[in-house]
């Protein structure tokens, strides 16, 4: 399920890369936020004097992805898809090391069917200590980072998406 959406990925426009970003599609493409990774924090200021919001990421250690996962999770009011996904990444984790130890332990499956109510305007810090404000729920996500891209894809939002 998690891959469901990956497929339709490959279809929209390219924003670029961790290395590099291309400003002209990204603007072209109208999105409600941005998602760049932390290393190209020079081009935020760009986007931003454009009027587009940008959320920094660095998911570069395993808490680091774990608060990437929040993050995402809270800007797109999925609070509760992105916790679920964060006990998924450390029950798996948990259970490859007893694995390794010769452990061997069931799967868990945790539910969460909360309701999820964020109220924008929504005020988060980004993965660079920025503090960013987002308008309005976002309808458009722009990714130039395959780390948060496959997180987008993850959360269900690659509809939501333009890569």
């Amino acid at each position: 399920a998690i891959f469901s959406g990956a497929f339709s990925i490959v279809t929209l426009p390219n924003m670029g890369t961790a290395k590099e970003f291309n400003i002209e599609a990204c603007v072209a493409a109208q999105p409600d936020v941005v998602i760049i990774p932390a290393k190209l924090k020079n081009v935020i200021p760009s986007l931003e004097e454009l009027g587009i919001t940008v959320i920094a990421v660095n998911p570069e250690s395993q808490q680091l992805l774990e608060e990437c996962v929040s993050l995402l999770g809270q800007v797109c009011n999925i609070a509760g898809r992105a916790k679920t996904m964060n006990n998924s990444i450390e029950a798996f984790i948990s259970d490859t090391k007893d694995k390794i130890a010769g452990e061997n332990t069931p799967s868990v499956y945790m539910a969460d069917n909360a309701q999820e109510s964020v109220n924008y305007p929504l005020t988060v810090t980004d993965q660079t200590g920025r503090s960013v404000t987002i308008e309005k729920a976002p309808e458009k996500i722009a990714s130039s980072y395959y780390i948060s891209t496959s997180l987008l894809i993850g959360l269900g939002l690659d509809r939501k998406s333009v890569v």
